[in-house]
């Protein structure tokens, strides 16, 4: 709690927003299988559904406490429960590598003279694991719970294997107990081998890293995995489980962020492993230069070539270590940290970034062990060539004194770590200064200046032209100084900001997304359109559907509308606008009926709005209810005295009701907030008319015709006055 307390309410940050604060998937757990299904490609979360639902779990629990939370809601206590959770999963990994590490010692085959020490080694190579600061980003930041969760179930995997095929020898049980004992602790094996394989790619090597623990600890030959059957059945649910990841894979989960197909060549991200796992185990000596963001470009030249060399050499110590039976524990260290590590850190190119602290979160402990070991050598050798003395009794206590210091530094330096967690500008202030060359980290910095209260649009706006300037082909730097642009009403700058990143990213979602709400609001629907459909075919969330369905009605295609705007409100039981346009869209086709119960709906969550009960009094108008009618539209008026659309709503559903004269008031008060809107003019002039004064009808008809010839509302009213003359 020392440690990682300080992050425990840090806000959530940059992909925290696609995984948990916009990812609609996690906001209900009914039925059970809604989180089950993970947003589309491009986060965290896509294909790893059981990290998904451990989110919506916390959603729940928010829920539950009345928290906040919101996309917008910058709530302290928001993050709490995530965090909460992410330093349990930690503490229960290392709780599980504690006892792999005592069971192998005291059970295992390893010589007897270092059974005594199974608590000692197991304890100190656990903490140091549990408290080093490279840990940091792997438990403080929140979507980074893919592999807290993967690691938990990869070491409860081996941990229950190991209790499966290992029975204390002073439990002296009979052999159906043992049997029972057997079949469960396979079972719960398997269990947590699928839940991992839902959690995050790196499980798929799981199965083989318990069988080649079997053969260095356990079994004498590897005839005796085979011809076990306790053992063959567990192997068998074990490698079975694989299927599931392969399932996630080939259906295009990661496809948005990792594979062959990437600008970044096999050859050039395996050179840039050759620097980043030497430079991570050097930060496990010596944590200095720990960074958020190692950005995305390839590192090249001699230093990787050595490192990958060193490596080279690494591992084929690894595999002479394996062939000797007094080495080859030494041998299952260096398979653990090159088997786990192989997924993200070989040939296979993550686009998204070059290197990461978090792939050795689970790595590492191998390399913990293997230094732990080799302490407790040294130790033994020093105290086996001692003489017995009184100086040398203060000796015996120089190893906890040096264990203690260390213990105090990682607490000390993991907590300062954390801290920065808490403040976005300074955490991604020291990741600029880390990778100066990072476009990325320069980004976040401009993002955590806007999240500043009040946000720091200038500051932001400079760091952005500089991310700019360092990264040019970083398409979300674009993005985001459009957002500003956005916010200032620079809608001509953010639009061109935005059609330069899609011509460096033609697929690029986030530019796609802005560039269709900025045509949009310069009221450019046919142009938007197809930006809006692209980004929901993409996205599939209830917010990119809702935009899709404003796009519709503001081409009057109210049919695809209609269609659209029913999928987001079942997508997201919270969104208020899919409702309110869902509703307008059934009322302007004379559906009231239909759209009355959306409108409640979106009263239920923003009561305040007089928009709804103004669209809600249309509403009952249509459907007969007159005094309904008549109470919205009143209750609509007292709610937003100042909108003139809810005006117009309440004016239409008073004229359909008869009541003309009161429909004309609310027409006026909307013309006094809009004064030259053709729509109002025209339907004052409609409720004119059916009081009798036709002349002022015609004046309100003709004052629309002169300034907009075609406007059809206007010109039906005039032809229904001439009519009526005639």
């Amino acid at each position: 709690m020392i440690a990682f307390g300080p992050a425990i309410k840090a806000p959530f940050d940059f992909d925290d927003g696609l995984a948990i604060t916009e990812n609609a998937s996690i906001r209900r757990l009914w039925p059970p299988t809604a989180p089950l299904h993970t947003p589309p490609l491009g986060t965290a979360v896509s294909g790893r559904p059981i990290v998904n639902y451990s989110f919506a779990l916390n959603y729940a629990l928010n829920r539950s406490f009345g928290v906040p939370q919101a996309p917008a809601t910058e709530s302290p206590a928001q993050t709490i429960s995530y965090h909460v959770v992410n330093l349990l999963l930690h503490v229960a990994t290392a709780l599980l590598l504690l006892g792999v590490i005592r069971r192998t010692i005291r059970f295992g085959r390893v010589p007897e003279d270092w059974r005594e020490a199974s608590e000692r080694i197991a304890t100190i190579s656990a903490g140091i694991w549990l408290l080093h600061p490279i840990q940091t980003e792997a438990v403080d930041y929140v979507s980074q719970r893919t592999e807290l969760l993967v690691s938990f179930c990869y070491v409860g995997t081996m941990y229950a294997a190991i209790r499966a095929w290992q029975q204390e020898p002073a439990a002296r049980k009979e052999a159906a107990e043992i049997g029972r004992r057997t079949i469960a602790w396979s079972f719960l094996s398997v269990i947590l081998c699928l839940l991992g394989m839902g959690s995050k790619e790196v499980m798929i090597t799981a199965p083989l890293m318990v069988v080649l623990y079997d053969r260095a600890f356990v079994a004498e030959r590897w005839s005796e995995l085979w011809r076990n059957r306790a053992r063959r059945w567990l192997y068998v649910g074990l490698f079975a489980t694989t299927t599931w990841v392969v399932a996630l894979v080939s259906g295009g989960g990661r496809g948005g962020t990792a594979g062959f197909d990437s600008d970044v060549t096999s050859a050039s991200y395996l050179l840039t492993q050759g620097w980043a796992i030497p430079h991570y185990v050097r930060l496990l000596l010596w944590p200095q230069g720990l960074t958020f963001d190692y950005g995305r470009a390839p590192i090249h030249g001699p230093i990787a070539v050595v490192g990958l060399i060193a490596l080279g050499i690494a591992g084929v110590a690894t595999l002479i270590a394996w062939r000797s039976a007094r080495w080859r524990w030494f041998g299952f260290l260096g398979v653990w940290f090159f088997l786990i590590l192989a997924p993200s850190s070989s040939i296979v190119p993550i686009r998204t970034e070059m290197a990461a602290e978090r792939r050795v979160y689970l790595a590492i402990a191998a390399v913990i062990v293997g230094l732990v070991v080799a302490a407790e050598y040294l130790r033994r050798e020093i105290a086996g060539r001692r003489r017995p003395s009184s100086a040398n009794t203060w000796l015996r206590y120089v190893p906890a004194a040096l264990l203690g210091v260390l213990g105090v530094a990682m607490i000390v330096t993991t907590s300062r770590r954390s801290a920065m967690y808490n403040d976005l500008v300074v955490r991604w202030t020291d990741a600029v200064e880390q990778t100066p060359t990072n476009g990325r980290a320069y980004y976040n910095l401009a993002s955590a200046l806007l999240r500043t209260n009040p946000p720091r649009i200038a500051a932001a706006d400079s760091v952005l032209h500089r991310a700019i300037v360092v990264d040019s082909m970083y398409v979300p730097t674009r993005v985001r100084s459009a957002t500003i642009a956005i916010a200032q009403n620079r809608l001509v700058d953010a639009e061109t900001l935005l059609i330069h990143a899609l011509q460096l990213h033609p697929l690029d979602a986030p530019a796609t997304e802005k560039l269709g709400i900025v045509l949009l609001a310069m009221n450019r629907p046919d142009l938007a359109l197809p930006y809006v459909k692209q980004f929901a075919q993409f996205s599939g969330t209830g917010q990119s559907l809702t935009t899709l369905g404003l796009a519709y009605l503001m081409t009057h295609q109210l049919d695809s509308a209609i269609v659209v705007l029913r999928r987001a409100a079942q997508l997201d039981p919270t969104a208020v606008d899919a409702r309110r346009y869902l509703a307008g869209a059934l009322v302007e086709q004379q559906r009231g009926a239909e759209a009355i119960p959306f409108i409640r709906q979106a009263i239920a969550l923003d009561p305040t709005s007089g928009l709804m009960f103004g669209l809600l009094s249309l509403a009952f108008a249509q459907t007969g209810q007159a005094d309904s009618a008549a109470s919205a539209a009143r209750a609509a008026f007292a709610k937003s005295p100042d909108n003139a659309t809810t005006y117009v709503f309440a004016g239409r559903a008073l004229q359909i009701i008869g009541h003309h004269a009161e429909a004309a008031e609310y027409f006026k008060q909307a013309l006094q907030v809009s004064p030259n809107d053709p729509q109002i003019l025209s339907r004052l002039g409609m409720a004119e008319a059916s009081m009798g004064h036709l002349a002022l009808a015609a004046q309100l008809y003709q004052k629309v015709l002169a300034s907009v010839p075609d406007y059809a509302l206007a010109r039906q009213g005039l032809e229904q006055l001439r009519r009526e003359r005639r």
